[in-house]
């Protein structure tokens, strides 16, 4: 660590030094002058007041005129519309949707291949339920002792706490008593 550090230390004062020393001076920022313009500031209120005071009046400004336009000629009446009543054509109706087929009724089985199988899905089915409460109670247990080891640590934090403050007690007081002892030793 100590040469990374020498070596960063003189790293950067090699890179101040050339900055400083070895490198040229840059030339010196000319700005140019500009030339002034000549503004006239004038008061808004003596604006203001020559134009309310002003005894002239102004020209009316002409408003144009509307122009005349052509005569429309009367609109010819729409023909008659017939009479008859047309009516639009009627929406189909849904197809009923097919019955539903009948539930096949449940019959003894005969195969006895098929029956092994049965009987093995049972017991299949039979031991993930007791995998599964052994892993509930397992689960269940750790739990427990989880309880159990944060109650035991507390109860310990708290009779270290006890303990601590019995020493504080027992130290203050025999502190007292040398403080007692001291005013009653003549000096």
């Amino acid at each position: 660590m100590k040469r990374s550090a020498a070596a960063s230390f003189f790293a950067h004062g090699a890179l101040l030094f050339g900055a400083l020393f070895v490198l040229p001076e840059p030339e010196e920022f000319k700005v140019k002058q500009e030339e002034a313009i000549q503004v006239d500031i004038s008061n808004i209120q003596a604006e203001t007041k020559i134009k309310a005071t002003t005894v002239k009046e102004t020209p009316p400004v002409e408003q144009p005129k509307a122009e005349k336009t052509e005569v429309q000629e009367p609109v010819k009446p729409a023909p008659k519309v017939a009479e008859e009543v047309v009516e639009a054509a009627k929406p189909k109706e849904p197809e009923p949707a097919p019955p539903e087929p009948p539930k096949p009724e449940d019959k003894p089985v005969e195969d006895k291949k098929l029956e092994e199988m049965l009987l093995a899905e049972a017991e299949a089915e039979a031991k993930a339920a007791e995998e599964a409460e052994l892993a509930l109670k397992k689960k269940a247990e750790e739990e427990k002792k989880k309880e159990e080891a944060e109650a035991k640590k507390k109860a310990e934090a708290e009779k270290k706490k006890k303990l601590e403050e019995e020493k504080k007690q027992k130290a203050a007081e025999a502190k007292k008593k040398a403080a007692e002892e001291a005013k009653k030793k003549p000096k």
